[in-house]
């Protein structure tokens, strides 16, 4: 643990970037915080110290770690068997920028994560200022707090105070997606790690909620993934709005013009009917990017896990097999109309 440690810090120092040395500092100085807090559940459960509400939820996390692991075939490692207090309400904030007319993300590339769509701060004024520049650059940009943290299984994460009191049904999405990642994790599309780990996710809820009789529960699950594809229809009515838009033959004053009529239009239209709203609150590019990068692909990887008869070791290896393709060619197969997985 303590040469990977050292080996991670050498290695992000010395791969500064165009972000420069600050933003490393911050990762690994909030990296090393995070692990400093962390606590053994099992000795926090024995501590007659520990609040009884927290012991009860510490428990439910290990009942869901072995369901995780037994169930959903995960390799759960130590992942979330310490816990620890970052006395802060988010563990993180996420950072999102896109190009004035294009709803194509900004990549940044990493020596332990590879390529992601994101920028990741432990601190929101760190967030605030690469927000700054990148404005000032030209671009839309979307701050997101985050109350998850991952290694993608390099270090064993903690359960964190950020989540651990959630409802048992956004606890365990929550815990089944950051395990998904230990599973399968590509360093170059950000957008299919995700993806598969949201629907792991949904997958792992709805059978743990099955199994464990709590049919109050999954109605209501079920409740909330309907509105939450409702809301995914309405971001994807916008994109394409603005991706007409963004391929015309527009001056950029003009063009510039119609995308503020399509964001106000969608704001007037959903309003705050649609997931507490969020249109409302204020859209642009890199908001609508955000979303796009952790759900696009979710609807089809549903589809093949269904099409192999929710087989979840068949589900695993049809996504590895994806997984070897190049971006492209993963893209193509899951937007084709055709059965995964088939018999040849």
């Amino acid at each position: 643990m303590a040469v990977r440690l050292a080996s991670l810090v050498i290695l992000l120092l010395l791969l500064t970037g165009c972000l420069g040395p600050s933003y490393y500092l911050q990762a690994v100085g909030g990296h090393l915080d995070l692990l400093g807090r962390r606590q053994p559940v099992a000795t926090l459960l024995e501590d007659p110290a520990t609040p009884q509400k927290l012991k009860h939820k510490l428990r439910h996390s290990q009942a869901l770690r072995q369901f995780a692991r037994e169930q959903l075939l995960l390799p759960v490692k130590g992942t979330f068997t310490r816990y620890a207090d970052l006395e802060r309400p988010q563990a993180t904030w996420v950072l999102f920028a896109t190009p004035a007319f294009s709803l194509q993300p900004e990549v940044w590339c990493f020596p332990v994560t590879g390529c992601l769509q994101y920028l990741g701060y432990f601190d929101r004024q760190g967030a605030d200022i690469q927000a700054g520049k990148l404005r000032q650059a030209g671009r839309d940009v979307h701050i997101a707090s985050s109350s998850a943290y991952s290694t993608l299984g390099w270090f064993d994460d903690p359960l964190l105070n950020t989540f651990i009191f959630w409802p048992e049904s956004r606890l365990a999405a929550l815990m089944f997606h950051e395990m998904a990642h230990q599973k399968l994790y590509l360093s170059d599309d950000s957008t299919f790690n995700e993806s598969f780990a949201q629907a792991v996710s949904q997958i792992g809820v709805r059978l743990w909620l099955k199994e464990s009789g709590r049919e109050d529960l999954l109605a209501e699950y079920d409740r909330y993934l309907s509105q939450q594809s409702h809301f995914l229809e309405g971001v994807g009515v916008v994109r394409k709005q603005l991706e007409r838009v963004y391929q015309s033959r527009l001056s950029p004053a003009k063009m510039a013009v119609e995308k503020q009529k399509v964001l106000q239009a969608a704001a007037t239209h959903h309003g705050p009917g649609l997931a507490n709203g969020w249109f409302a609150k204020g859209v642009n590019n890199a908001k609508l990017a955000s979303v796009n990068t952790y759900s696009r692909l979710v609807p089809q990887l549903l589809r093949v896990y269904e099409e192999l008869g929710e087989d979840r070791a068949r589900f695993y290896q049809e996504m590895e097999r994806l997984a070897a393709l190049s971006k492209e060619e993963r893209e193509a197969v899951l937007s084709a109309d055709q059965r995964i997985g088939a018999d040849e």
